[in-house]
């Protein structure tokens, strides 16, 4: 017995032990933040008191998959969300390529599948999430490009193995990404193609994304094979890693041909705001060979760059070798939110067109906004207030209305109708304190279902803020394959036709089927005549305009129509 209890106590003190900070530390190390947050922090007191900083759960990172479905099925987990919110929900748990959480957020999502998601997926390399997107349908298109701009060579082979077609983006992408070996394997691939599509790329146009990614050596190398036949050209049967191996550089290669008078300062311009160590060596290399005067646009490519400090020494650089610098730099620097960079552009004598406070309203760029406040410039901050609104800036509100005394007038529309697409509820409220009255604009709740925010709706319906007298809200949901806003508009009340013309509506503006299996679920009423000679229609525009992906979806589409017709014995 007095041995079971020793045992018993070596146990317990062993197992305190494991929990020791020292040793907690040790396990942190190997655990992704979210796991820390979900997890080890919670495993007693100690630990929270220790971790307490570590609270903030990424949806961008990995994250445990019983603690994500925790959280996200909980009833009321997505009313928050707005449309744009619960795609971004979607192609960010893609991107971190745990399937399980994906499958979750499929189901609570309330939307139909896009091609950003597939794009998230493969853009990070997750080949088993984007196996499994394909197979539920996922559309594609920017797949590869995603792929591409990040270097995953085995994804583009899985894409271009399953069909997807060698697009001159991907080109362009893997270029910008400067993966010098997938460019030359992507460009024999979009070069065999061209025989069968439109989509080719020019020599000057992959110049210009060349000039942003690759080092000098390569970016002189492809310079003189794109503007004279050479053997990377001619059909070469190699993989990506294997294809470009670097050569001595000849004579004609390093005297090429001047560049074109419109493409050269492009690709000056994509040079001086390389993100490559090298991006002076490529600059003073193309000077050269740039026809004309020097152009504005290299100013303005580096204005936008990040961090701020690097903009300004890159501003200043270009500056001195005689580059201009217009407004258009300064637009570039506001809308980055580069405080730094705008000034010395400020103090060079930039004066700042409306379009500059404007590039800083819409991105939230708050100390953008007030430096040009110190220098003197005119924001105009009545015209712009609309746009911190659309965009979701109440800090920046808070300011306009605190610092420099621009009033909300109650009744603009514009105002109520911008924030109720948005969807914060926060920003909402502060409008509504501030005079704004939601409940007398007619259009406020149209936007809001364009926005997509269960919580949005419901706030304004409580506030006695009239429906629609029309079924045009059904038929944005239906396009837009926004399920979750149709079942809610559907439990508001909001009206849709007796007569089926809501349904055939939809249909005529391209609603994916999992939306219009929603409305029937819902009880959409159906005129069956009139919605299969709308299925029609659509199919002539498809074929018409040669979208193969949107002629197999009606294909999909006028099965399923003929079934439900015949399960409700409607006759042909």
């Amino acid at each position: 017995m007095a041995t079971s209890e020793t045992s018993a106590i070596g146990n317990n003190d062993y197992a305190s032990n494991l929990w020791l900070p020292d040793i907690l530390e040790v396990i942190a190390r190997f655990l992704s933040p979210n796991a820390i947050a979900c997890t080890l922090r919670l495993v007693n007191r100690a630990a929270t008191a220790q971790f307490r900083s570590q609270t903030k759960v990424l949806i961008a990172l990995p994250s445990p998959s019983a603690e994500f479905k925790r959280h996200w099925t909980a009833p009321g987990a997505t009313r928050m969300l707005t449309q744009f919110k619960r795609r971004k929900l979607l192609a960010l748990t893609a991107a971190t390529g745990v399937l399980a959480n994906l499958e979750v957020a499929i189901q609570i999502a309330g939307c139909t599948l896009t091609a950003d998601v597939m794009a998230a997926a493969a853009g990070e390399g997750q080949l088993a999430s984007s196996e499994w997107l394909l197979n539920l349908g996922c559309p594609w298109h920017g797949a590869l490009a995603a792929a591409a701009l990040n270097g995953h060579a085995n994804i583009c082979r899985w894409l271009l193995a399953k069909g997807c077609p060698a697009s001159r983006c991907a080109v362009v992408a893997a270029a910008r990404g400067g993966h010098v070996g997938l460019v030359y394997w992507l460009l024999l691939q979009n070069r065999e193609q061209a025989h069968s599509n439109n989509d080719v790329i020019g020599p000057l146009e992959l110049l210009v994304a060349a000039a942003e990614g690759f080092i000098t050596s390569d970016l002189q190398r492809l310079h003189a094979e794109e503007l004279a036949e050479s053997p990377s050209r001619q059909g070469v049967k190699q993989q990506p890693e294997q294809l470009h191996q670097p050569q001595p550089l000849q004579v004609q290669e390093l005297l090429p041909q001047p560049l074109d008078a419109f493409m050269g300062p492009k690709i000056l311009a994509a040079a001086a705001g390389s993100p490559t160590p090298d991006w002076q060596a490529k600059v003073l290399w193309l000077e050269p060979r740039m026809p004309g005067p020097r152009d504005a646009c290299a100013c303005e490519a580096v204005a936008a760059i990040r961090p701020d400090t690097e903009a300004q020494a890159r501003l200043h650089w270009l500056r001195q070798r005689g580059y201009p610098a217009t407004t258009s730099a300064a637009r570039a620097a506001a809308g980055a939110g580069n405080v730094a960079a705008l000034r010395f552009l400020l103090m060079e004598g930039i004066r700042p067109d409306f379009l500059v406070p404007a590039k800083a309203f819409a991105e939230g760029q708050l100390g953008v906004l007030q430096e040009l406040h110190a220098h003197g410039c005119d924001l105009r901050p009545r015209l712009h207030i609309s746009t911190a609104v659309r965009h979701g800036h109440l800090h920046v509100l808070v300011w306009i209305v605190e610092a420099l005394g621009v009033s909300v007038a109650p009744s603009n529309e514009v105002l109520v109708s911008a924030a109720a697409q948005y969807g914060d509820l926060e920003l909402a409220a502060w409008l509504r304190e501030r005079g704004c009255q939601f409940a007398e604009v007619p259009s406020a709740f149209a936007a809001a279902a364009a926005g997509g925010s269960e919580a949005m709706m419901e706030w304004l319906v409580g506030l006695g803020c009239p429906l629609p007298a029309n079924d045009t809200v059904y038929v944005y949901a239906a396009t837009r394959g926004d399920l979750a806003t149709l079942r809610c508009l559907r439990r508001l009340g909001c009206a849709w036709s007796g007569t089926g013309e809501t349904f055939t509506r939809c249909i005529l503006g391209g609603s994916f089927l999992a939306a219009l299996r929603c409305l029937r679920e819902l009880d959409c009423p159906v005129d069956w005549v009139e919605a299969l000679a709308a299925m029609e229609r659509r199919r002539e525009a498809e074929v018409e305009d040669g979208d193969d992906e949107g002629s197999g979806r009606v294909e999909e589409l006028a099965v399923w129509l003929r079934a439900e017709r015949q399960r409700h014995g409607v006759a042909a």
